[in-house]
């Protein structure tokens, strides 16, 4: 999210629409996300096991939540450039990567 919104803001400032940041084989995949309801119910989870019996302690485990629905970037891209006020830019139909930031914006190197 947070980088989204800054890649999106430097885009903006610039006159950019929302460049797809990635390459046609990238904005065609298939992708998962998770929702903030169903990053806090984990996160509830967790905090009601840390306390509990020692059998049903977390520590050290990793885990994965999702909610199960799948989507590609093609779908979800303009909906975001558009709430962002951008126009939505697919990535280069030749299956090339986007221009970087660097390129688009400029930078100072030494920065």
């Amino acid at each position: 999210g947070t980088g989204i919104g800054v890649y999106a803001a430097l885009l903006k400032a610039k006159g950019h629409g929302l460049i797809f940041p990635g390459t046609k084989a990238s904005y065609n995949s298939l992708i998962e996300a998770t929702s903030a309801p169903m990053i806090a119910r984990m996160m509830e989870w967790l905090a009601g096991k840390q306390g509990s019996r020692e059998g049903d302690k977390v520590s050290g485990e990793a885990f994965n939540a999702v909610n199960g629905e799948v989507t590609r970037w093609r779908c979800v891209w303009p909906h975001l450039a558009r709430h962002l006020g951008m126009e939505p830019v697919p990535p280069p139909e030749d299956g090339s990567p986007a221009a970087t930031v660097k390129e688009l914006v400029g930078g100072d190197e030494n920065a």
